[in-house]
């Protein structure tokens, strides 16, 4: 019953309240972090958000000019598990990083309906590796793991800083 219920209202993404004063997970308790503590832990040269491009044709322009490989993010407003990738996944520091190593572009369901058609996205959210010339890399649908995507952003961008392989040794031949 709860789950027809879930099924009929749908899910709500609320922000959770904050409530000062140690807080316990499981069996250990965590203690409020003080603003001194945070400005310690946190690296200020390091990006805290994503920087998008929402438009492909600019994103693939743009990876072209620098050589960095584009990070597509396909998402749908309706879509609960694009609203988990955007507060969760696409939120962590970790990806945040990588991220700046690439062009991201989002991409709407329903206003880029063409070109998620054209990169053959059948699912959301939908996130594609593509080299800075448009060659698909890795594609990642459905629910998504920090370590997933962050593994995948550092395969993608280390291929492209691999030197290209030497040509075979017959090619060298003179005729």
């Amino acid at each position: 019953m709860l789950a027809a219920l879930v099924a009929a209202t749908g899910c709500e993404i609320h922000d959770e309240q904050v409530q000062s004063g140690a807080v316990s997970v499981g069996e250990r308790r965590l203690l409020p972090v003080s603003p001194k503590t945070v400005g310690q832990m946190v690296n200020h040269d390091a990006p805290t958000s994503i920087e998008y491009v929402e438009d492909y044709a600019a994103g693939l322009e743009r990876a072209s000019a620098s050589g960095r490989p584009l990070v597509i993010i396909c998402r749908a407003s309706w879509c609960r598990w694009c609203a988990g990738l955007s507060q969760g996944v696409l939120a962590d520091p970790k990806v945040v990083q990588r991220s700046s190593r690439c062009v991201c572009v989002t991409l709407d369901a329903d206003r880029d309906a063409d070109v998620c058609r054209r990169l053959g996205v059948r699912g959301f959210p939908t996130v594609i590796l593509q080299t800075p010339d448009g060659r698909e890399v890795k594609r990642l649908t459905g629910r998504s793991e920090v370590r997933t995507l962050a593994t995948a952003i550092d395969e993608a961008t280390a291929r492209l800083a691999k030197p290209p392989a030497a040509p075979a040794a017959d090619a060298l031949l003179l005729r």
